[in-house]
């Protein structure tokens, strides 16, 4: 009895350890996310701020794009594609006037320009905000340990990005269907 006694509470500590660390939850993305990063420019506030009265994100990122010569085709009636050769170009500006990202850069044109992206939210069929949160999600996952505060709140939110999937905030609002964003959680947490 004496050692089953023994053997429950080593199995208990090695389970939960000291009991100091903190438990990481998954699902929002942190709101002090950008600021944690140093907040990377990765398209223009003023067109940012231009698109932002649309009905919904779909809208609003199509709106950046167009604006921005991203798109190909007519993106007022849906039949548009996301120019991938000049999203591609505008990066490999951004990365020698950045140099801080372009680790970030390199990624983000393997995973988001080289290859047909699964859904990235509860949007179906809006190629241009499955794109810019594929770009958001590397410019994160990428982020140099350099860019990155050093407070307490950024040591948090670090941890958080390092153990969940960046799912976007609306793949977790009541009115979306449980299992909508299945490609969001699906997709690796961190790049390794």
């Amino acid at each position: 009895m004496f050692k089953t006694a023994i053997l429950f509470a080593v199995t208990v500590v090695t389970c939960h350890g000291n009991g100091l660390t903190r438990q990481i939850s998954c699902g929002l993305i942190p709101k002090n996310l950008l600021r944690c990063i140093g907040d990377p420019q990765i398209v223009d506030r003023i067109l940012t701020t231009e698109c932002s009265n649309k009905d919904n994100e779909c809208d609003t990122t199509v709106c950046v794009f167009r604006n921005q010569g991203w798109l190909e085709g007519n993106a007022t009636d849906g039949s548009f594609k996301v120019d991938k050769k000049k999203v591609s170009d505008y990066f490999d500006k951004y990365a020698k006037d950045h140099e801080v990202w372009s680790a970030a850069v390199q990624a983000l044109k393997t995973d988001c320009l080289g290859q047909d992206l699964q859904t990235q939210g509860p949007y179906l069929n809006c190629a241009a905000y499955d794109v810019l949160h594929c770009i958001w999600k590397n410019f994160v996952w990428n982020t140099p340990a350099s860019q990155w505060s050093s407070n307490s709140e950024c040591i948090t939110t670090k941890q958080v990005v390092e153990a969940c999937p960046l799912c976007p905030n609306n793949c977790f609002a009541t009115a979306i269907p449980i299992g909508s964003c299945n490609a969001c959680y699906l997709q690796p947490k961190r790049k390794s």
